[in-house]
């Protein structure tokens, strides 16, 4: 490599502001916890203290940047960090998995965007990020970087052929019809999301709650920078206003709350659509920050449907795809490939999009003797706690009422498990707080375990749980506390050489 490129200098701003984001956990505790009458040459201590971390931030910006240096030779992007320590990283096209184009508000600001590359067998380092490109070197390094759809047939027939040895024969002329219809169609074909859908998907967004705390942290410390004789006034005209005008402030803060939700929502989902293009998904959203992620549906290993608290009584679902690249942080290493849409539209949708899961799954309720196991789970540790606080707390009786709600919502994920499987594919369905259904093909499931503990054994149990290869290294699905002959049964339609031993 010779002395290869640096980034746009915009990458040291860029780079402070993002550490300065990961920094204001700190900063709260700072402000909240870090008040102190100290002073160093007439300076508080707490400015001295902030002004060494902002001053620390800066200096790693420009670090990484005058350090990183990189060059696109061919088919392979060879990378140069350090000074002292040197590090040299080469990428090369098969071992993409995904490649995302993002504009944040900042890199907008210059005329930049952030190239964010996945890759295949990276250990440790799965992503590496070049965070102030142009926009014509960022689509010069996709395009040579993108593997095209011949390539990517290829390689993921190799991985077929692959595991087909490892697990079975029929398989192997089954997937030989999957790549011909897959092949079929190369016309583009195009899902919006729409405002309408936007807006109600803004409208029952699960982030109120975050902000409303968020809220309740920079109000509680409003005070520290007011006089004292305003908190006080402002403290008794509270009191004084009664019950009701308490009851309206945080009703107000709530809403204030659910509003700025909305706009956030609208802003990161606005302009969402999918553009199918022969095997790529070609992901954009943002209205401000924008993202453009562009995903083989070779790569993708799950389907997961999510039936949100909110969302479900109306009827609408959210569809997230587990994939070897191209998951997010904030969506939990998953890619989301539709954020609302009517549960009875899906077909459709998936049959445009990824035809391989536009299924109808049927599935087999778990055992009445399961339910035992979910209420024990949920409901015995807090009624522990709330045992000890009845004993030593005054009115700690009254955490007692918590418990009957904790069993109601044991029988509603009891009612809500089940599993199912067709030829091809596995099918889970469960409930945390929202049910999920999973979709898994059966040539994609990496490990299939059957597990029983001595209580399951005991009362005919078993939870059955599938790994598939995802974002980083794997996810792993699991269901539990159906019965041992449905697991075993599972078992059997996964593994050829399977014996029955219990």
């Amino acid at each position: 490599m010779n002395n290869g490129k640096r980034q746009h200098p915009a990458a040291i701003f860029i780079s402070f502001l993002s550490n300065l984001k990961e920094l204001i956990i700190t900063f709260i505790a700072v402000f909240i916890f870090g008040q102190t009458t100290m002073e160093i040459g007439g300076i508080p201590f707490t400015w001295i203290v902030i002004t060494l971390i902002l001053v620390v931030s800066l200096f790693s910006g420009w670090y990484r940047w005058f350090t990183l240096r990189y060059e696109l030779v061919g088919k392979e992007l060879q990378i140069r960090r350090g000074i002292i320590i040197k590090k040299n990283r080469y990428i090369r096209q098969e071992r993409v998995q995904s490649i995302d184009v993002n504009a944040k508000l900042v890199q907008r600001i210059f005329g930049l965007v952030e190239l964010r590359i996945e890759t295949a067998g990276g250990g440790g380092e799965p992503e590496f990020r070049l965070i102030a490109l142009t926009k014509e070197e960022a689509q010069r390094i996709r395009n040579e970087l993108l593997v095209p759809e011949t390539s990517s047939i290829n390689v993921e027939t190799e991985e077929t052929e692959q595991s087909s040895e490892e697990v079975s024969t029929p398989e192997t002329a089954e997937e030989g019809v999957e790549e011909e219809r897959s092949e079929e169609d190369l016309d583009e074909k195009r899902w919006d999301l729409g405002w309408g859908r936007l807006i109600v998907a803004a409208m029952t967004s699960s982030s109120i709650g975050f902000i409303a705390l968020l809220l309740a942290v920079i109000v509680s410390q409003i005070p520290e920078f007011l006089p004292e004789a305003w908190v006080l006034e402002t403290f008794d005209f509270i009191i004084q206003s009664g019950f009701m005008f308490l009851v309206s402030l945080v009703l107000s803060v709530l809403l204030f709350a659910w509003a700025i939700s909305i706009l956030r929502f609208s802003l990161k989902y606005g302009y969402f659509h999918v553009i199918k293009s022969g095997r790529d998904l070609n992901i954009r959203r943002g209205v401000i920050e924008t993202r453009h992620l562009t995903l083989s549906t070779d790569r993708i290993t799950a389907v997961r449907i999510i039936h949100p608290l909110l969302r479900a009584p109306f009827g609408y679902v959210s569809v997230y795809v587990e994939s070897a690249g191209g998951g997010s942080k904030d969506e939990d290493l998953s890619t989301l490939l539709i954020p609302i849409c009517k549960k009875d539209e899906l077909p459709a949708v998936l049959g445009m999009l990824i035809p391989e899961y536009a299924v109808d799954p049927t599935y087999e309720s778990i055992p009445a003797r399961s339910y035992f196991r979910y209420a024990i789970r949920l409901a015995l540790p807090y009624t522990i706690v709330a045992g000890v606080f009845t004993w030593i707390v005054p009115f700690g009786w009254l955490t007692l009422f918590v418990i009957p709600i904790l069993l109601f919502w044991a029988y509603m994920q009891y009612k809500d498990a089940g599993i199912g499987y067709s030829e091809t594919q596995l099918w889970l369905r469960s409930r945390q707080l929202a049910v999920s259904e999973v979709l898994v093909a059966k040539r994609r499931i990496q490990a299939f375990d059957v597990r029983r503990s001595p209580i399951q054994r005991w009362r005919g149990l078993s939870t059955v749980e599938v790994s598939v290869l995802s974002t980083l290294s794997g996810k792993s699905f699991a269901l539990h506390d159906t019965s041992k002959q449905k697991g075993w049964e599972c078992l059997g339609w996964y593994s050829y050489q399977y014996q029955r031993n219990n």
